[in-house]
């Protein structure tokens, strides 16, 4: 009984002073040597005598792993092959058998995968292939994206991708009776789909112009708008979600169409709507003899872009204040009466007041007319514009309004820059050669109807060559405030006339 223990206990320290166990802090050495653990391993084993063996387990054990981690090891006693856990495909894929298994029996590992990497949704029908496997019978292609199912086992495979499908990677591995071969490299399949259709925005319209504004679309890259719904020959405004529309007609309904596009296609049309507004629509009808007169928007301002041409011709010597009613003069080229008008009418200051007072404003808008704005002769709605309103109109004609002061000390000047020629109309219809610097680019084409004089006739050469017009402020009791342009300067003149004299008028709107 002595002997039996001694020789139990001499047995046991055998074995621990052939084994040494090393357990440091990079690592667990196991080994006879008494080394510590390589600095790149968690778990070092070294033996040149003895084998590893991990857990064995049948299917049925296997199969009862609650949650195996991804990579998990086992080997199976049932079908004798290592395996390990594939987490992404939920499946356990046998790495090597050796139930009799000749080397090389599992499939081998696979090639890379082809087929289109871009998909547009939905879509079906899409092949996919590796190369052949070696000793694979069968093949398992998996996907990791969600909407997309996959056809069949073979090679190629088709997928077919739903509306709803998700970018993802699709892998494949060989399988024969042995078990699975190793999984293939990821091969990564973006998927995109057709655009929704833009959402109409708030727009912002004027006499003129709209600015269309419209939603931005998740997955579009640029819109494209159309007058009309023809998706080929829109306008490609990029990545913008705002146009803007001009030369339309005031008081006017409008339609634009928009799609939202990306590299798969176009969206539906969106169907966007508004109508112009009428603070400064042309043409304006003056309801007392039915005539029309553009008119033109400048700054905040709606200018009539005409003379007025109101009221009963008498000729210039027969005098605007004594017959009843209201009366114009009108000149011909050859400074003598034209009942023809062509030009507008000629008012003497008392005529275009038709019974008001002069008034100014008090300085910058709202404040440059008058606290109570004179109608004058001018339409329902309309007034003969204020020595400072004529201010504004200026500064906002041209390139220099610091030229124009809002004051009434500032007289017989010719001012700014080019004001004057961004007022005058273009070309030599009306006036006569040069039109210095006339672009008209204000739209409020001021034409030359020259001026009568107080002693019953016209001024001699002013037809063609100046054009004068009043303002409803008075400068004491015989002048008042006016404007004029000549045919051979692009500034304005502003100046001071007799009340006596007849000039063109111009309404502006209330």
């Amino acid at each position: 009984m002595n002997v039996r223990f001694l020789l139990i206990i001499t047995v046991v320290t055998l074995n621990i002073r052939l084994t040494t166990l090393n357990c440091l802090a990079q690592g667990i050495g196991i080994n006879t040597s008494g080394n510590p653990a390589d600095s790149s391993a968690i778990l070092d084993v070294n033996f040149n005598n003895k084998g590893m063996l991990i857990p064995r387990l049948t299917t049925t054990e296997r199969n009862a792993i609650s949650n195996p981690a991804n990579s998990l090891l086992i080997f199976n006693t049932t079908i004798q092959c290592f395996q390990a856990y594939y987490a992404a495909g939920a499946i356990w894929v046998s790495i090597s058998c050796i139930d009799n298994q000749l080397p090389g029996s599992l499939p081998d590992s696979a090639g890379y995968i082809s087929g289109s990497n871009f998909i547009c949704c939905p879509l079906n029908g899409i092949s996919y292939f590796v190369p052949p496997i070696q000793n694979a019978t069968g093949y398992v292609w998996l996907y990791s994206g969600t909407g997309v199912t996959i056809s069949s086992f073979t090679n190629p495979v088709l997928l077919n991708f739903s509306a709803s499908a998700t970018s993802g990677v699709l892998t494949v591995m060989g399988t024969n009776t042995a078990g699975f071969g190793p999984v293939s490299a990821s091969y990564a399949i973006t998927v995109n789909h057709l655009p929704a259709a833009p959402e109409s925005g708030i727009h912002i319209p004027s006499d003129g112009q709209i600015i269309w504004n419209w939603s931005a679309v998740s997955g579009a890259v640029g819109y494209k708008y159309n007058t009309n719904n023809n998706y080929n020959t829109a306008i490609d405004n990029g990545a913008s979600i705002s146009c803007t529309q001009t030369g339309l007609l005031c008081n006017n309904s409008y339609s634009l169409y928009v799609w939202a596009y990306n590299l798969c296609g176009h969206s539906a049309a969106t169907i966007l709507s508004q109508s112009t507004t009428a603070s400064c629509c042309s043409p304006l009808v003056d309801s007392r003899d039915g005539q029309n007169y553009n008119i033109v928007k400048i700054g905040s301002q709606c200018w009539m872009a005409q003379n007025l041409n109101y009221g009963t011709f008498v000729p210039i010597s027969v005098g605007g204040q004594d017959p009843p009613g209201i009366q114009k003069y009108c000149q011909s080229q050859f400074d003598v009466d034209n009942s023809a008008c062509l030009f507008g009418g000629l008012y003497e200051w008392a005529e275009m007041l038709n019974g008001s007072s002069g008034c100014n404003g008090t300085g910058v808008p709202p404040d440059d007319n008058c606290s109570i704005p004179v109608q004058g002769i001018c339409p329902v709605g309309w007034h003969i514009p204020s020595h400072y309103e004529w201010t504004t109109l200026e500064k906002n004609a041209g390139s220099d309004p610091a030229a124009f002061p809002y004051d009434t000390t500032t007289n017989n000047l010719y001012l700014g820059v080019d004001e004057g020629g961004n007022l005058k109309e273009a070309g030599l219809t009306h006036w006569v050669d040069p039109n210095l610097g006339a672009t008209n680019s204000s739209g409020f084409s001021a034409i030359p109807g020259s001026m009568g004089s107080w002693n019953g006739q016209f001024i001699l050469g002013g037809y063609g060559r100046s054009g004068y017009w009043w303002s409803s402020t008075d400068s004491g009791t015989y002048s008042a405030w006016l404007r004029s342009m000549n045919y051979d300067k692009a500034k304005v003149i502003r100046s001071k006339m007799s009340k006596t004299y007849a000039l063109s008028v111009r309404c502006v709107k209330n």
